[in-house]
């Protein structure tokens, strides 16, 4: 190739150092410029300049390239540098690079495509990136330190952005060279590394010495009650100095404090002491709480006093100001109590003695006892014992006694009327007002104490007994009865006493039957109250004879015979009456011919002395007989009840029906009849012992109802049974009825019949028909009608829904008794052996609890049946729903420093298929630094072999189910944290 007007120009062009504070280090930028004038065309490189950093410096780098228009650019990068989007610049002509070191010259390379003025061109240039060392940072500072205080370092030269200071402690950044690090603790003693950060990054090193951060070993808080004494002392070796404070004030210059405890002493007490670092003197300090419980005296005292009746309630007081928050108390007798003020509701003897009291004061943390006692003495007495009568007679001597196990000094009576002293005492002649309460106190005396110990009230009655009082009897004619009678008011029993000695009781008695031997003097006694207090009286009883007969008491006569009613002989004198009006003063009465007006009552009286007897006699006419009540002719329907009566002028009276066909019986006066097709009847009544009748005759005109024929397929069936119910009766305007029973009732409406499905159960069938004439028959179905129940089977599967990870167990269940059970099972396979069933086609089993396996999701049926031991059959038919189960797991955090837990980031769960797996991982900036499509294989926290840094990276996850139940994909954030 001939080139045309040769000329090559060289410019070179020197660029101020980027970094005018580190007069070592500069950059310089070497711009090369090159043109080739050729014969017949121009060709253009890529410029760029040549740099000069520090390690891990960001370097910004521009090219350009005249007269092309760039349409890609790439960066080859040396091992260990970086650029950005990793060397694909695409037409980026600025872009980023830096290099960690160690210093050395290294180069890169840019490779170039564009367009130019004869089309496609391109262009590979290298410049190189210099990187020096940084000089050493000095740092000047205090070596020894007290804990608490601060150091001051001041660092040369000052050059940089900022400085961050590290070491034993990460301190953080700084904006000036002069760094102070306030509140110094044992943990800052050691090295500590000073970075400048700025246009490069300078490291110095400084040694800081803090003084062990050993504290003053010093009392805990102390919790103590008033008046005790209270010691405290503190240590720490090598320490001088001591000094104690209480409120401000110093109060001691020694480590060891003593006082006594008072409520003015609590509070905080300040120690300090001084020891020797290094170089320096530093101070301690420590402090301690004394608590003080504020305690007060206990006052005691007894209330009512120190000296009690037994049975009196003792009241204990006992009082240690507000400060006391609970008090407990010991006595005599197992005495005890967690009260300020007990008491004991009646005392006895051995409540006698000393009592003590403790108060307890308490800040919550120490419990403070403070000590009182106090004197009960105690009177023993006695409850007296008096007897005293219940009862006692009126004007009768009364006395009443007492006794008790403590003798007193003296007994004391009291009562209605009546008071007296004594353990023994009387009433000479008590009266009734002497009745009520009687009471007995006895009288204990100690010193100037006096008990009072009553019994409680006995009572007394006393009867009152009051006069009695006999009404006198009139003469008596036996055998009516004698009555006797007395009156004695209040009298609770009377006792009658005869001149025979035969004793009769009550005020007012009878003597039943008298004959003239019982007359006489009779003594009356009245008694009164509980003790049958007597008082007596007497009357005269006389009883004279009577003449004793009687009549024949009843005549039954027809109409028009005679009759004689015959009286007894020996009467001083005879009356006739009759209720029919007829009289007569003859011993016999007779009347010839009996009409109806002389039936009636028939009376005797006859007289013996003053003493009058009767006797009564009926006579009854009966008259000719007549019907009363007689039946009609009728029309009935076939099977209807008719009642039949016939009445007459007369009660008893013979009675005949003919013919007896239907009857109850030919001689009943009321028929209840059935009849079942038509009849004609006599009927003759007659007076019973006359001899004349009545006949009557009568007409049942019985119409007929049509009668079904009934033809069943089956009178015995499983449910439900059902069938055509057909009476066979020439439909018309008759009416037909099948009755089952209940409710089931159902009319027959045309010739074909009734279609009806029973339940299961027994049924008697009833045929009812109604004719024209409004007649209705009712014909029964020979044979019960006996549906059987079906089994009533059904089944369920567990786990539900089925999934393809776990057995799915079927279970029968049957609400009646089943012989056979058969399963028939389409898809899946047996997770048992099934050894009950050999057959083909479908999977079928026999088991009650078949199990099976479902490896692929979907819809599979299965079909049960039943059957009964009488050959009833249930099938049962459903659809298990067979579900993909696919559970993932995707951790939110792991930790890749190698301790064997938790150093790697998988995936992991059940139902994942390996194929289709997809793991993905991103940085920050969205760049992919991990992928896999091995479900096994997990991110380690690592990008091309290098660790990378903690923080938050992104995931995408995606997953297809075991068995084809879809793909899935997940996406979030994960935490690395070495």
């Amino acid at each position: 190739m001939t080139l045309k007007n040769k000329s090559v120009f060289l410019k070179l062009v020197y660029l101020m150092p980027h970094y005018s504070r580190f007069s070592s280090t500069f950059i310089s930028g070497l711009f090369i410029s090159v043109f080739l004038l050729m014969s017949g065309f121009s060709r253009s490189q890529i410029v760029v300049s040549n740099y000069t950093g520090c390690p891990n410096q960001i370097i910004t780098v521009n090219v350009s390239w005249p007269n092309v228009t760039i349409t890609s650019l790439s960066l080859a990068i040396p091992i260990g540098g970086s650029a950005t989007n990793n060397g694909n610049l695409q037409t980026n002509t600025t872009f980023t690079i830096s290099h960690p070191g160690p210093p050395n010259n290294y180069v890169w390379t840019i490779y170039g495509t564009g367009n130019g003025n004869s089309g496609v061109v391109t262009s590979t240039v290298q410049f190189q990136l210099s990187i020096q060392a940084p000089p050493t940072l000095t740092i000047a500072n205090q070596k020894d330190y007290c804990p608490g205080s601060s150091a001051t370092l001041v660092v040369s030269p000052a050059v940089g952005n900022y400085y961050t200071l590290t070491g034993t402690q990460n301190l953080g950044q700084f904006p000036t060279n002069v760094i102070i690090v306030p509140n110094l603790n044992a943990g800052h003693t050691g090295s500590y590394q000073v970075t400048s950060v700025g246009t490069c990054t300078m490291v110095g090193t400084t040694t800081i010495n803090v003084a062990p951060n050993t504290p003053i070993t010093v009392n805990t808080t102390s919790n103590v009650c008033q008046d005790s004494t209270v010691n405290l002392q503190a240590s720490l070796a090598n320490a001088f100095n001591w000094e104690w404070f209480f409120q401000s004030s110093l109060i001691s210059n020694s480590n060891l404090h003593s006082f006594v405890a008072t409520p003015a002493n609590s509070g905080l007490y300040t120690v300090q002491a001084d020891f020797t670092w290094g170089s320096t003197t530093c101070k301690r300090v420590a402090t301690t709480q004394v608590n003080v419980v504020s305690t007060s005296p206990v006052v005691t005292s007894a209330s009512p006093s120190n000296l009690l009746c037994q049975n009196e309630k003792l009241s204990l007081l006992g009082d240690a100001g507000n400060n006391a928050f609970s008090y407990q108390w010991k006595g005599p007798c197992n005495f005890n109590a967690s009260v300020k003020n007990p008491t004991i509701t009646s005392v006895i003897p051995c409540n006698a003695g000393i009592y003590s009291v403790t108060a307890f004061f308490t800040n919550n943390f120490v419990t403070c006892p403070r000590y009182g006692t106090v004197q009960v003495a105690v009177v023993a007495t006695s409850p007296p014992t008096p007897s005293v009568p219940l009862a006692a007679c009126q004007n009768k001597k009364v006395q009443f006694t007492v006794n008790s196990s403590i003798q007193p000094q003296q007994w004391q009576w009291f009562g209605p009327n009546f008071a007296a002293n004594g353990a023994t005492v009387s009433i000479d002649s008590v009266k009734p007002g002497n009745s009520g309460p009687y009471v007995v106190t006895a009288l204990y005396t100690a010193g100037t104490k006096t008990c009072l110990v009553s019994s409680s009230p006995q009572q007394l009655t006393v009867i009152q007994v009051n006069s009695i009082t006999v009404i006198p009897s009139p003469t008596v004619c036996t055998p009516n009865n004698a009555q006797l009678a007395s009156s004695a008011p209040g009298a609770v029993a009377f006792d009658w006493v005869a001149p025979d000695q035969t004793v009769y009781s009550g005020a007012n008695i009878t003597i039943y039957y008298p004959t003239p031997t019982v007359s006489g003097v009779y003594t009356v006694t009245a008694y009164y109250g509980s003790l049958l207090c007597p008082i007596s009286n007497t009357v005269q009883l006389t009883v004279n004879p009577i003449l004793t007969f009687s009549l024949e008491p009843m005549f039954v006569k027809c109409y028009g015979d005679p009759v004689t009613i015959t009286g007894p002989a020996g009467a001083t004198g005879y009356s006739w009456t009759s209720s029919s009006g007829n009289v007569a003063y003859t011993k016999d009465f007779h009347l010839p011919s009996l009409q109806t007006k002389d039936a009636g009552s028939y009376t005797l009286q006859v007289a013996l002395g003053p003493c009058k007897t009767k006797d009564d006699s009926y006579i009854e006419v009966r008259p000719p007989i007549e019907f009363t009540v007689t039946p009609n002719s009728r029309t009935i329907c076939r099977g209807d009840t008719v009642f039949l009566e016939v009445g007459t002028n007369y009660e008893e009276f013979g009675i005949k029906w003919t013919p007896s066909l239907y009857l109850q019986a030919p001689d009943l006066k009321q028929q209840m009849i059935v009849p079942m097709g038509s009849i004609q009847y006599n009927v003759e009544a007659w007076y019973i012992g006359c001899n004349y009748k009545v006949a009557h005759t009568f007409l049942i005109d019985v119409l007929q109802t049509p009668t079904p024929t009934l033809d069943l397929k089956a009178d015995r069936a499983c449910e439900p049974l059902c069938q055509v119910y057909n009476s066979n009766i020439k439909q018309g305007k008759d009416i037909v009825t099948f009755d089952f029973g209940g409710l089931m009732q159902y009319q027959q409406l045309d010739s074909i019949g009734v279609y009806h499905c029973l339940p299961a159960g027994a049924y008697t069938l009833n045929v009812i028909t109604t004719d024209t004439n409004g007649c209705t028959g009712t014909w029964k179905y020979p044979y019960d009608i006996i549906v059987d129940k079906a089994p009533g089977a059904d089944f369920t599967w567990n786990p539900e829904p089925a999934n393809t990870t776990e057995e799915v167990v079927f279970r029968a269940s049957a609400k009646e008794p089943v012989t056979y059970q058969g399963w028939q099972f389409v898809g899946g396979t047996w997770a048992q052996p099934d050894t009950s069933y050999k057959g083909g086609g479908t999977d079928t089993t026999m088991d009650t609890a078949p199990r099976r396996r479902y490896d692929q999701y979907g819809s599979y049926p299965v079909m049960l049946i039943s059957k009964t031991e009488i050959g009833c059959v249930d099938t049962v038919m459903k659809v298990v729903n067979v579900i993909d189960l696919m559970n993932v797991f995707i951790p939110d955090a792991f930790t890749p420093n190698n301790d064997g837990v938790n150093d790697v980031f998988s995936v992991v769960g059940q139902g994942m298929k390996p194929n289709g797996f997809l793991f993905y991982i991103f940085n920050r900036k969205g760049q992919m630094i991990f992928s896999t499509s091995d479900i096994t294989e997990p991110w380690d926290g690592t990008h091309n072999g290098s660790p990378c840094p903690d923080g938050i990276y992104t995931y995408k996850i995606k997953v297809a189910g075991m068995n084809g139940d879809g793909r899935k994909e997940y996406v979030g954030r994960v935490a690395l944290v070495r």
